[in-house]
């Protein structure tokens, strides 16, 4: 019964290592510098942002206050990338 406990275990592991693409960052050389590959991760949310903002401007039921707010986050997260770039390992942008 441990054995199964032992093998979810590694399995989940496995998974986050792939959903955190561990692989790809070590390959780049960037398996230590958890600035950029928050970075990456911050720039896909963005991108993801970007398609809703776009669908949700074509539908007229949605008030344009709550389209409003999207871009806001939209804005603060940009922001909020820009800052964490001073923090990147040899001052890289």
């Amino acid at each position: 019964m441990g054995n199964h406990f032992e093998e979810t275990e590694k399995w989940a592991a496995e998974r986050l290592d792939e959903m955190l693409l561990v692989d790809r960052f070590k390959e780049m050389g960037k398996a230590d510098d958890l600035v950029f590959q928050a970075l990456v991760f911050l720039g896909n949310g963005s991108h993801q942002l970007s398609l809703g903002t776009t669908v949700l401007r074509g539908d007229e039921e949605i008030p344009a206050e709550l389209k409003g707010e999207l871009k806001d986050i939209q804005q603060r997260l940009h922001d909020y990338q820009g800052k964490l770039r001073r923090f990147r390992k040899g001052g890289e942008n």
